[in-house]
């Protein structure tokens, strides 16, 4: 193929297209672009991983935020009940709490890796108290594991 026709197809967007020619002529305009083809396809290849990454962390966030958004709903329900005796009202009460702290802080989870990816913010390795985890975690699908009759077992070491 020969070099204009090449240039034609990589103004088009056609990167692929690039031949080896037997002349030494033209051999650094070829070398260049090559050069240039596989840059474009490196930044073809980043941009979409770069959506792909975007794409799943949304559909984490929109998972992470319906599971509280699902409890203060119920717990809402629930407590429209005028029969309810005031301990329900006041266990209610609690877990709708519980549900809104989680959401607000998984809102500003979200406003902090916002920040972080666009360099306002600087991120710290933290201590994480894993128990206290496990332990808001199981308190937020109490009702679920408890209406599949699942019972979690948890031994914890004294020094927690």
């Amino acid at each position: 193929m020969a070099l204009q026709a090449q240039v034609a197809h990589i103004a088009q967007g056609d990167f692929d297209t690039v031949e080896p020619m037997k002349t030494t002529l033209f051999k650094p305009i070829l070398d260049e672009l090559s050069t240039i083809n596989k840059g474009f396809d490196h930044a073809v290849k980043e941009a979409m991983q770069s959506q792909l990454t975007k794409t799943e962390l949304i559909t984490n966030v929109s998972h992470d935020l319906k599971t509280p958004l699902t409890g203060i709903r119920n717990y809402s329900e629930l407590l429209q009940d005028q029969t309810l005796d005031d301990a329900t009202r006041l266990e209610y009460t609690v877990r709708l709490n519980s549900y809104t702290e989680r959401l607000t802080k998984l809102i500003e989870d979200l406003f902090d890796i916002s920040k972080a990816s666009s360099g306002e913010i600087r991120l710290d390795a933290q201590e994480l108290d894993i128990v206290s985890l496990v332990e808001q975690a199981l308190i937020e699908h109490k009702d679920a594991l408890e209406s599949r009759d699942i019972q979690v077992v948890t031994e914890i070491a004294n020094n927690h």
